[in-house]
């Protein structure tokens, strides 16, 4: 009964909620005290259209300067190879942290296939603070905050609290995924793969039915996510920065 409850409204907001320009800041459900975005990032400052599209994938800590479309050009060179395209020297980073645009790298996914000897990620030094410049309970949106404004990328604190609130594994109009809420109140997060750090593939739903999705947290050298699949839900892992992950914004 539950399970049709949901199934039901949620076709309702795909009637009713899903425009096709920047959603309001009120575009959001409410779950355990967190304003959840109906919908992920399609890119920089820009929602998808509707709750079942797929979205980018950005790689941790990089705002969208292209790079995030799944279809979009790898570097060091745009083949499915192992190679290791990290970024280094102050002179290719601007005042944020990002590459600059003069870089053959800007707009492409950077590979990275060294993470067996050093932290994979797609720059040398690491930084910390790129999504999140305060701390996991006082969190402070950055520049390089890829959410649109009143909004930025969840802490993991954040995520693991919609962890713990009910979820299903379901299909919305032939896209898996699964749906989060309590009191009524409920997400669809799409099942939409990922892109793989080593050689910049996208590991596309259908053999991967998995989400990932990253949160603005770090530990050690890799940064905290949260997954799901069919059977299991977590945010207790983390994963090498270079990875291409979704993002579901909270609001400000």
């Amino acid at each position: 009964m539950r399970k049709i409850f949901y199934l039901l409204t949620i076709s309702a907001l795909l009637m009713t909620g899903c425009k096709k320009d920047d959603p309001p800041k009120n575009d959001w459900v409410e779950i355990s005290g967190v304003k959840w975005a109906t919908r992920n990032l399609a890119a920089h400052g820009k929602f998808v259209e509707k709750p079942e599209d797929y979205g980018a994938l950005f790689q941790w800590g990089r705002k969208g300067d292209g790079h995030e479309q799944r279809t979009s050009p790898r570097y060091p060179t745009n083949d499915g190879s192992f190679e290791n395209g990290k970024v280094s020297g102050s002179q290719n980073f601007d005042a944020h942290g990002q590459i600059v645009n003069t870089h053959n790298a800007y707009g492409k996914f950077i590979k990275q296939s060294e993470w067996e000897i050093e932290p994979s990620d797609w720059r040398s030094p690491q930084i910390d603070a790129l999504w999140n410049s305060d701390s996991e309970e006082l969190p402070v949106k950055t520049t390089n905050d890829p959410c649109p404004e009143g909004w930025r990328v969840p802490t993991n604190a954040e995520q693991r609290s919609l962890v713990n609130a009910y979820s299903e594994w379901t299909t919305i109009n032939g896209v898996d995924g699964r749906i989060f809420g309590s009191d009524g109140n409920f997400l669809f997060l799409p099942a939409v793969g990922y892109r793989e750090v080593t050689d910049g593939v996208v590991r596309e739903p259908g053999a991967y039915r998995f989400g990932f999705y990253w949160s603005s947290s770090i530990v050690s050298t890799n940064a905290r996510y949260m997954s799901f699949g069919s059977t299991n839900v977590t945010a207790n892992y983390s994963h090498f920065r270079a990875r291409g992950f979704s993002v579901r914004c909270v609001a400000e």
